[in-house]
């Protein structure tokens, strides 16, 4: 399995010529309790893309799940606690530039 991080429009000719952020030799398992380790730590990482250029002799693959195990780490900024988004807004709780003696009186 090759894994690639942060790369738009990986076509599967792309995944053979592209380096890789890390590989994996995997084992038949029918089971499907398999567990590997990464060495690549997916930090800053917003897309991932996961290759499969071997099937151990199928005629075709079947992936029923792949289950990513991570840890969170501490966040190095601050986070916006509140964010308010109107899609109608009501002119009420606006001030306009009329009540503050500016003139005009339409909502900013």
């Amino acid at each position: 399995m090759r894994a690639f991080v942060n790369r738009d429009g990986i076509a599967f000719s792309d995944a053979q010529s592209m380096q890789p952020v890390q590989e994996w030799d995997l084992a038949e398992n029918l089971e499907g309790v398999l567990k590997f380790q990464t060495r690549y730590k997916f930090q800053r990482c917003w897309q991932s893309h996961f290759a499969f250029p071997d099937n151990f002799g199928a005629d075709t693959t079947q992936i029923r799940y792949i289950g990513l195990k991570v840890e969170a780490t501490q966040l190095k900024k601050d986070v916006v606690a509140t964010i308010v988004y109107e899609v109608t807004p009501n002119p009420s709780e606006h001030k306009t530039r009329a009540d503050a003696g500016g003139g005009l009186s339409h909502v900013e």
